[in-house]
């Protein structure tokens, strides 16, 4: 669901998929969340909140993600954003902080150049049992991940 109007939006989402090998096929993983936008001049802040939970374990992950997107020049464009994210009890009270910085140059309106820098630190109940792990890369060995990425992103 989202609705917009003008430099203001506001959207919100649900899913919930059971998987046959959990329990017959009547448990799964349910995800919902909701996010509001707003474009200020050059400016486009977003703040976001997810729900994720394993409905077999009971084991819930909480995020609240805050971001913004600078808009340089017509063709660049700087971004950050700040995610904390959140264990309950079933997952030791594990938690996450990542902070990621992107600049982007806009090579035509559907294709973008982008350079990203992702820094993540965890923690929780648990000593040793809350290792980084950021999407789309290996699992740390420690509590501190840190990746850089480049990449060409093209929308159809």
């Amino acid at each position: 669901m989202n609705y917009a109007i003008g430099g203001f939006g506001i959207a919100a989402a649900y899913n919930e998929t059971k998987y046959a090998a959990l329990n017959d096929g009547h448990d799964g993983i349910r995800n919902f969340g909701g996010g509001v936008s707003q474009t200020i001049g050059d400016v486009f802040l977003n703040a976001l909140y997810t729900n994720t939970r394993n409905t077999l374990s009971g084991g819930v992950v909480q995020a609240i993600q805050v971001g913004a997107l600078y808009t340089f020049m017509p063709d660049i464009r700087f971004g950050a954003n700040y995610q904390f994210m959140l264990g309950n009890a079933q997952l030791s009270h594990n938690r996450a902080q990542q902070v990621t910085g992107a600049a982007q140059y806009l090579l035509s309106k559907r294709t973008t150049l982008y350079a990203e820098a992702v820094y993540q630190w965890t923690g929780g109940d648990v000593e040793g049992g809350h290792n980084a792990w950021i999407n789309g890369a290996a699992q740390s060995s420690t509590t501190h991940q840190v990746i850089g990425r480049l990449g060409l992103q093209t929308s159809f």
